[in-house]
Parts: C-alpha cells; sequence; structure tokens
C-alpha cells in the first residue's frame, strides 16, 4: 500500500508493507522525495522526541504500555549522532 503523509512528524511518500501473513507484522518504507533525508542528517527521534498526541518520549510510553501489549518495552535505537560517532 503506498500513500504520502502531510503531518507533524513524518511527511511525503512512504509504503506499508506486509513481513508476513500475520496481521501484525509490517514494515513502513520512506519513499525517495523532497522529504527524505539520511539518518546521519536528520533523526526525528532525535529532533522531535515526543509523542504528538501524549507528549511522551518512547521510553516513557514503552514503559507505560509496553508490557499491556504484551510486548517487551521498545529498545532505543541507534541515533543520527551515534552513528555520525561510529563512522568518525
Amino acid at each position: 500500500m503506498r500513500f504520502i503523509l502531510k503531518a507533524k512528524k513524518l511527511n511525503g511518500a512512504f509504503s506499508l508493507v506486509r513481513l508476513k501473513r500475520d496481521d501484525k507484522s509490517w514494515l513502513l518504507i520512506k519513499g525517495k522525495d523532497k522529504y527524505a533525508r539520511p539518518l546521519i542528517e536528520y533523526d526525528v527521534l532525535e529532533a522531535k522526541p515526543n509523542s504528538v498526541l501524549s507528549k511522551l518520549t518512547m521510553e516513557k510510553i514503552a514503559a507505560k504500555y509496553g508490557d499491556k501489549a504484551g510486548k517487551k518495552p521498545v529498545k532505543k535505537r541507534s541515533t543520527g549522532k551515534s552513528l555520525k560517532k561510529s563512522l568518525n
């Protein structure tokens, strides 16, 4: 499925692809357009870490809701800053 988002954090073309026949396994892929930027240049989780709706960080959301969803809390991924350090 392909679509265009015009939102506070995500803009431009995206594709949503099911990874398995399981309805819970999906991959969101950013399309190559004028809004696409490499992680080393711009990391939305670093630039705008809080949820638009709850104003909470991903860590606080995971701590609050992670177990209720039957999943472990979300692990923090590497950021653009850590990627820049590892490349230097």
